[in-house]
């Protein structure tokens, strides 16, 4: 269910930045598209910058790492967090096949993690 949402959630903010942009701000197709596509990279650019700045606040007691390993730390994180819940989440019922389950005679159980799905496996 949380991949069918997300896949819904990011139609409807694109929809909406391309409204916004061809409707209010009068702006070309082709403006309004990068326009969007700036919105969505932009708005998750921000909801990790929020989670490393609390991160950064509530830091551990460990020695600090440097400003190039920080950085590059970040914008890994920023990389996955794309993959993750642009690509791989929406779109997992394209890349990934059907669950095969043999019989077997205790099954293992396992539970992801919230707002997550068997695609981040």
């Amino acid at each position: 269910m949380v991949p069918v949402s997300l896949l819904v959630w990011i139609a409807l903010e694109v929809g909406g930045y391309l409204y916004v942009g061809r409707h209010f701000l009068h702006l070309t197709w082709p403006l309004a598209i990068v326009g969007a596509i700036n919105c969505v990279l932009g708005l998750r650019f921000w909801i990790n910058a929020v989670t490393w700045f609390y991160g950064s606040r509530y830091a551990s007691p460990a020695a600090p790492l440097g400003l190039a390993k920080r950085l590059r730390m970040m914008a890994v994180e920023y990389a996955v967090f794309l993959l993750n819940f642009l690509l791989v989440l929406p779109f997992e019922r394209l890349w990934m096949p059907q669950d095969r389950l043999r019989p077997g005679p205790r099954p293992v159980l396992l539970v992801h993690g919230y707002g997550v799905s068997r695609g981040i496996w």
